[in-house]
C-alpha cells in the first residue's frame, strides 16, 4: 500500500510538473547542442472529460502518517490537477473506499461535488480511523462500482461522457476467512467481467510492488483490468507509468490513435550525455485508415544518433490525416528520460566500535548500490547485498566499483563507504572500590560510582530502573565480590565493565593484656600500652578516650575502654569499643610491698635476702651463728644457748 501512495503522489506531480519542464528541458537540450525545440499539441484533447470512479484500497498497511502525509495530499492534488480538468463542465470524480467489509463503500457520489475546492474540503474532513480496516474487499468494491454504473457507458452519470473506472492496489483480495478470500475473489471476477463487457465501461489498474511481490497478485488485476489497460511500477520506476497512467485515463475518444511509447530510463554519468533507441509509434484507426503525413520534433531527431543530457526529453510524432473532409492532427510523443548514475547519498559514513580489551572492531553496512543497474567489479561479493570487515581505530574508506553497460553507453562508477571507528572502552577497568562491615555484624554497605563506558551504549544488566542515578549500593559479606554491568553499542556489540568490592571487617586489635608489678617501697605499679585502633576503617575516636598511653595502677586488674565512631556515609554507620586489660602484681608485708625474689618479710618488717639467715619474729638473722629462742618476742641467742626458761616457755 505505501508504494501505491508514493505513487499516487508522483502521479498527480508529474503531471502536473512534466507540460511545463518539458519545453524547457528540449530548450535546454538545444542549447547543449541537441534539436531544436519545437511546442507540439498534446497527445489528450485539449480538455479531459471523464467520469471517473476510483476504487481506492485504504487497508490497514496504510498508517494513519502516510494517510495524512502522503494519501490526502496525493488526492488533493488529483481533484485539483489541470490535466484532469475537474470541474461542473470538465471531470466528474467519485470515491469508493474498500478495506474490511464495514468500511468498504462509497464516499463520494460521482459529480457529488464538482469543484476542485469543495473536494479539496471533502478530502480534507476524511478521518483514518473510520476508514481503516483489517482486510481488503476488493470484490465488495467492485460490487458497489458495479451497482453505481448501471447502465452502459456512456449511460450513467452523464449520457454523452464516458465512465472509467481506476483501481489502485497493492495487493490480493484478503479476509478472515478461506471462505471469504474466495467469495471477494468470486465477485471482483464477475463485477469486473460486468462492468467491461455488458457495461462497456474501462477499468485501469495499477498493481504496485517489487517483481517477486507481484507475481503473486498480479494475475487478479490483469483478468480486473481492461484489455491493455494493466500497469506495473517499482518504486523505483514510478515514471516510467506515469504518463501512460494519465494518457490511457484521459485518451481521446476519437477514431483514430496511437500508443504512446516510454523509453526504460537512460543513465548517464553526471554530465554525460546518452543516445537511445526507438521505433516510430504505430498510428491505427478503427473505421478505414486514411493517409497521413508525419513530422518529427525536434527536427531532426534520430534513434540511436541524437544525444540527450540529463532530464526528461519527448520526440513527438505529428500525425496529420483528413477525416470526412476536415484535417486533423494527432500527437503521438515519445518519451525519454536520463538519469545521472550515482551513488546513494544517505550512507555516508558508517560508526563502529571498538570494544575493551581489542585493536579492532567488526562492523556492517549495507553494500551501496548506484542508482542504474550496474554489476559490482571489485570487491567480489558473490552477489551479497551486507559487507562486513574489521577495522582499527580512526577514519577507513572501502570503495566499490561498478559497471554500467548497454548496447550504447558503458561506464565505470566508485561508491566509497566511509568507516569511522571509535574506541568503546570501561572507564576504569576492574575499579576496586573498599566497604567496611562493622562490628557484630555479617555484612556491610558499599558505594560505587557505576562504570559508563566511553561510547553511547545502552545498559542492559543489570536492569536500573532509575538510569539518572551514578551511583550504586548493596551489602555484601567480608571478602572481594565483583559486579559487573553488560553494555550494548547500537552496532550490536556487547561488553561488560566491572567494579571490584572489598569488604573489609572493621575490627578492634587484638586486646591487649598488660602485666605490670609494683616495685619494693611502692603501692601501684606503673605499665604503657599500645592505643587500640580499628582496622581497616576510618573512626573517630571519643574524646572521653584515655589520653595517655601509661599510669600507675594498684595491685589488681583494670580495663581502659576505647570508644569509636564510624559515620562515612549515610547510609552505613555504627560505634565500636575496643579495649586494653592491665594486670598488676606485688607482695605486701605490712602496708608496704616488696618483691619476695630479693626480700623477704619478717613479721612486717623487710629485709634484704641472704643465704643462711631466718626470721626470728622482726628479726632476721644467720642460722649458722644464732637460733631464734622465741619467734614472737623475737629472741635470738648464739646456736646452744637459748636460756631455758625460753625454751621451756616455747
Amino acid at each position: 500500500m505505501l508504494r501505491w501512495l508514493i505513487l499516487s503522489t508522483l502521479l498527480v506531480t508529474n503531471v502536473l510538473a512534466s507540460l511545463l519542464s518539458e519545453e524547457q528541458e528540449d530548450h535546454d537540450l538545444w542549447r547543449r547542442g541537441g534539436p531544436a525545440p519545437v511546442t507540439a499539441q498534446s497527445l489528450y484533447d485539449k480538455e479531459c472529460v471523464k467520469d471517473i470512479l476510483i476504487l481506492w484500497d485504504n487497508s490497514q498497511s496504510v498508517g494513519i502518517s502516510s494517510f495524512q502525509d502522503r494519501v490526502v495530499p496525493f488526492l488533493k492534488r488529483l481533484v485539483n490537477s489541470a490535466k484532469l480538468n475537474v470541474g461542473a463542465e470538465g471531470t466528474h470524480i467519485g470515491i469508493i473506499s474498500f478495506s474490511s467489509d464495514e468500511n468498504t463503500n462509497t464516499l463520494l457520489e460521482i459529480g457529488e461535488k464538482t469543484t476542485p475546492e469543495k473536494l479539496t474540503s471533502f478530502l480534507d474532513g476524511l478521518s483514518y480511523d473510520e476508514l481503516m480496516g483489517d482486510w481488503t474487499y476488493t470484490g465488495k468494491a467492485f460490487q458497489i462500482a458495479n451497482s453505481t454504473f448501471k447502465l452502459r457507458s456512456p449511460l450513467n452519470h452523464r449520457p454523452e461522457i464516458a465512465d472509467v473506472i481506476l483501481l489502485f492496489t497493492d495487493g490480493e483480495p484478503r479476509a478472515r476467512t478461506r471462505r471469504l478470500i474466495a467469495e471477494q475473489q468470486h465477485l471482483a471476477d464477475v463485477c469486473s467481467a460486468s462492468l467491461k463487457t455488458d457495461k462497456d465501461v474501462k477499468i485501469i489498474g495499477l498493481a504496485i510492488g517489487a517483481e517477486r511481490v507481484l507475481a503473486r497478485f498480479l494475475p487478479y488485476i490483469e483478468m480486473w483490468s481492461s484489455e491493455g489497460s494493466l500497469f506495473t511500477a517499482e518504486v523505483s520506476k514510478l515514471d516510467d507509468v506515469l504518463d501512460q497512467l494519465v494518457a490511457d485515463t484521459c485518451k481521446p475518444a476519437g477514431d483514430c490513435g496511437c500508443d504512446e511509447i516510454i523509453l526504460d530510463t537512460k543513465y548517464t554519468k553526471s554530465g554525460g550525455m546518452v543516445t537511445a533507441d526507438w521505433i516510430q509509434p504505430t498510428f491505427t484507426c478503427t473505421k478505414n485508415k486514411p493517409s497521413y503525413e508525419v513530422t518529427i520534433t525536434p527536427q531532426g531527431a534520430k534513434p540511436g544518433k541524437t544525444l540527450f543530457g540529463k532530464g526528461k526529453h519527448t520526440v513527438t510524432y505529428r500525425f496529420t490525416y483528413n477525416d470526412a473532409g476536415r484535417t486533423k492532427t494527432l500527437d503521438c510523443p515519445v518519451s525519454i528520460t536520463v538519469a545521472e548514475c550515482g551513488c546513494p547519498s544517505e550512507q555516508n559514513t558508517v560508526e563502529g566500535v571498538i570494544g575493551p580489551n581489542e585493536n579492532t572492531g567488526l562492523v556492517k553496512w549495507n553494500v551501496p548500490a548506484p542508482s542504474c543497474e550496474a554489476r559490482l567489479i571489485r570487491p567480489q561479493l558473490g552477489g551479497a547485498t551486507v559487507d562486513m570487515r574489521r577495522f582499527g581505530r580512526g577514519q577507513h574508506t572501502v570503495q566499490y566499483v561498478y559497471e554500467h553497460r548497454n548496447s550504447r553507453n558503458t561506464f565505470q562508477l566508485t561508491c566509497d563507504v566511509k568507516i569511522r571507528m571509535e574506541d568503546c572502552k570501561c572507564p576504569v577497568q576492574r575499579e576496586t572500590v573498599e566497604g567496611v562491615i562493622g562490628p557484630h555484624q555479617t555484612t556491610g554497605v558499599a558505594k560505587w560510582k557505576v562504570p559508563v563506558p566511553s561510547c553511547a551504549a545502552k545498559l542492559i544488566k543489570p536492569r536500573i530502573f532509575n538510569t539518572a542515578l551514578i551511583f550504586n549500593t548493596k551489602r555484601f559479606r567480608e571478602g572481594v565480590h565483583t559486579e559487573e554491568y553488560v553494555y550494548q553499542h547500537a552496532s550490536g556489540l556487547q561488553f561488560t565493565c566491572g567494579v571490584n568490592i572489598k569488604m573489609n571487617a572493621c575490627r578492634c586489635p587484638p586486646t591487649q593484656t598488660i602485666n605490670g608489678k609494683v616495685t619494693p617501697g611502692s603501692t601501684q605499679g606503673s605499665v604503657s600500652w599500645m592505643k587500640p585502633i580499628p582496622r581497616p576503617c576510618a573512626v573517630t575516636e571519643d574524646r572521653r578516650n584515655p589520653r595517655r598511653t601509661r599510669g600507675s595502677f594498684a595491685v589488681g586488674q583494670h580495663t581502659l575502654t576505647y570508644r569509636y565512631t564510624y559515620a562515612k556515609n549515610s547510609l552505613h554507620s555504627f560505634d565500636m569499643e575496643c579495649q586494653v586489660n592491665i594486670n598488676i602484681k606485688g607482695e605486701f608485708c605490712g602496708r608496704t610491698t616488696y618483691d619476695r625474689a630479693t626480700h623477704v618479710c619478717c613479721c612486717g618488717k623487710i629485709h634484704r635476702k641472704i643465704p643462711g639467715y631466718k626470721c626470728c619474729g622482726l628479726e632476721y638473722y644467720n642460722t649458722y651463728k644464732q637460733e631464734c629462742c622465741n619467734p614472737e618476742r623475737a629472741v635470738l641467742a648464739s646456736r646452744g644457748q637459748c636460756p631455758e626458761t625460753i625454751l621451756f616457755h616455747l
